[in-house]
């Protein structure tokens, strides 16, 4: 048993706050509670840091892909602050203001303007539409603000629509992981008003060029290991043992750590091993899987354009994303897709995309499908009415993830978003204790 710390060589230091995670929640957190100068200890599980935020060398492609695509809004405030005060470099992220599509039952490519959407009397000139939509389409939008937390996306706008295929479908799929037939209209419409809505700047698309451990995984390690803050690598949480309304022990695989009366936990775990750790704690229990397939393009024949996003309407594809020869492809909610087999999946992706790369070998490039089975929480009503405040019955426990009640979808800005909220609420209670 040691009681109070695991990484001050014997000598106890009252006050600890130890993070359960070193995914962005976790290291958000951890940036926030350093402006303080708070004594934290960060336990991670794994080897690495960046939970599904990661990139990794791959040795088949041999080259060095990210776990899964993220694109990054304007309006992701938290995000940009992150980013911002890591010292990331800023050059790490490519700006895109149109949202460039193409239907691959028809090849007709279209820019979304949100400009357009901003100043609605631009879109009274139908050159200034999606393909196929009418001026009503758009007033549509403003059904959401008024729908009921029980209500689905479907259930809102016409389904039946051009519309509906060509920007209620894929915007809902990308930003909540789930489908419009299932996804919240409450959810989406958070955020069509914090990005979209608010024109230009906020709902600029950004790409990132770097891999996503070099722009926002290392960046924070180094930025805490100067505050005085390191990762505990290979401490998995086991179990919590409580006293009252707090928690008293922290079981580790190897070890224990008995907690002094004024420390404090964030757990920033997923949802399933909150319910196991924490008794009668609602959690969502759903998720959602996507899957996505990086393709080795050959080095003397590049595709024709760089810096390449790309939505997809009537396809398996939904995003492309194109940086450092690997294209790219993102698929979300891929229920029906995620059990198919590899090889598969990736022949009938490069398939469809053919006719639109203008790419001198039609063979099936060296590929890799990296399937991330529980990615985000299912976005649903019933889900969303089980997203748990960051306060919990215990005392000295906090929770902090991107499944949490942010008000924001299971996205990087919803994580970091948890853990600066777990962050000032620790400390708001810390200091009315």
């Amino acid at each position: 048993m040691i009681n109070g710390t695991i990484l001050s060589k014997g000598k106890k230091i009252n006050k600890k706050i130890y993070i359960i995670g070193a995914g962005l929640s976790g290291l958000s957190a951890a940036i926030k509670l350093s402006e303080n100068n708070s004594n934290c200890i960060i336990l991670e599980a794994t080897d690495h840091a960046g939970g599904r935020c990661r990139s990794f060398s791959d040795n088949l492609l041999k080259t060095k892909i990210d776990n899964g695509n993220h694109v990054i809004l304007g309006g992701n405030k938290h995000t940009f602050e992150y980013l911002k005060t890591v010292g990331a470099n800023h050059k790490s992220l490519t700006g895109f203001s149109n949202y460039n599509f193409v239907d691959l039952k028809t090849l007709e490519f279209w820019k979304l303007k949100p400009k357009h959407l901003y100043l609605p009397f631009l879109l009274f000139m139908s050159r200034n539409r999606i393909p196929g939509s009418s001026i009503d389409d758009y007033f549509s939008i403003l059904k959401l603000p008024f729908s009921n937390l029980n209500q689905t996306l479907s259930k809102v706008v016409n389904n039946n629509s051009t519309f509906f295929s060509r920007f209620w479908e894929p915007i809902c799929t990308a930003a909540l992981n789930t489908s419009p037939s299932q996804a919240s209209a409450k959810l989406i419409w958070q955020v069509l008003k914090e990005t979209l809505i608010r024109g230009k700047n906020s709902s600029k698309v950004y790409v990132i060029n770097d891999g996503l451990t070099e722009t926002f995984i290392q960046p924070a390690i180094n930025y805490l290991f100067r505050k005085g803050i390191k990762i505990a690598y290979g401490s998995r949480l086991t179990k919590i043992s409580f006293s009252g309304h707090n928690a008293r022990t922290l079981h580790l695989k190897d070890r224990n750590i008995l907690l002094n009366p004024d420390d404090k936990i964030i757990l920033t775990l997923p949802p399933i091993e909150i319910s196991r750790l924490l008794p009668n704690n609602v959690v969502p229990e759903k998720t959602n899987p996507i899957v996505n397939i990086h393709f080795k393009l050959q080095a003397d024949n590049p595709l024709p354009h760089k810096n390449i996003f790309l939505g997809i309407i009537n396809g398996v594809s939904q995003w492309a994303f194109f940086k450092n020869e690997v294209l790219s492809v993102t698929i979300s909610d891929a229920i029906n897709l995620v059990d198919q087999d590899p090889e598969i999946i990736a022949r009938r992706t490069w398939e469809e995309l053919l006719p639109l790369l203008n790419y001198p070998n039609s063979k099936l490039p060296k590929f890799r499908v990296i399937k991330e089975r529980n990615a985000t929480i299912a976005q649903t009503p019933a889900q969303e009415n089980k997203r748990p405040d960051c306060l919990t019955v215990w005392k000295n426990i906090f929770l902090a993830g991107d499944w949490t009640n942010t008000g924001l979808p299971s996205t990087i800005e919803g994580a970091i978003k948890s853990g600066i909220t777990a962050a000032n609420m620790l400390q708001k209670r810390k200091s009315k204790n």
